[in-house]
């Protein structure tokens, strides 16, 4: 994997120092954009230990609020789509027949809007819980593919900001 391009920042915040990644990188399907973050502890020995890593993305909103903009690109590919879009999108929605009705499972509203990435775009006030639990799969399908054109435009548009 290769980075093409990142931006990494640290902060020292008591006995933790945060450093925040955001790269844009390939992983061998073309380039992707990920925001990550690494928090590390100080221990009574003066030593810096990993504590955790990954995908904090409340954590950097919180510590690296300049950030939290370009948290809901985090996996989109330059010049295609988020990863998984339609498929992760249809699950979310409750569309591809997982629905037990246990809390956090599909139809999830909330999961579904962070992967379809809902609320970048002026139409996206449209798209409610009630429609995206009434309309049909091809429905909601045809209405995700119409958008993904001024989403991925908004998507450069972000990162020509960024870079």
């Amino acid at each position: 994997m290769a980075n093409i391009k990142q931006i990494e920042k640290t902060k020292i915040i008591g006995k933790e120092k945060h450093t925040v990644y955001l790269k844009l990188e390939d992983l061998g399907q073309g380039a992707y954009f990920s925001v990550t973050m690494n928090t590390d502890r100080l221990d009574k020995y003066g030593n810096w230990y990993c504590d955790s890593c990954g995908c904090q993305h409340e954590e950097v909103a919180k510590h690296f609020p300049e950030f939290a903009k370009y948290l809901k690109w985090h996996l989109v590919a330059v010049g295609k789509q988020p990863m998984h879009y339609l498929a992760n999108s249809l699950y979310w929605a409750g569309k591809e027949g997982f629905v037990d009705g246990k809390a956090g499972s599909p139809p999830n509203y909330e999961c579904f809007k962070s992967t379809a990435i809902i609320g970048v775009l002026p139409g996206d006030s449209e798209m409610t819980p009630t429609k995206m639990l009434l309309w049909s799969q091809e429905t909601l399908k045809s209405w995700l593919e119409v958008r993904l054109p001024a989403l991925m435009k908004a998507f450069d548009s972000d990162l020509k900001e960024l870079w």
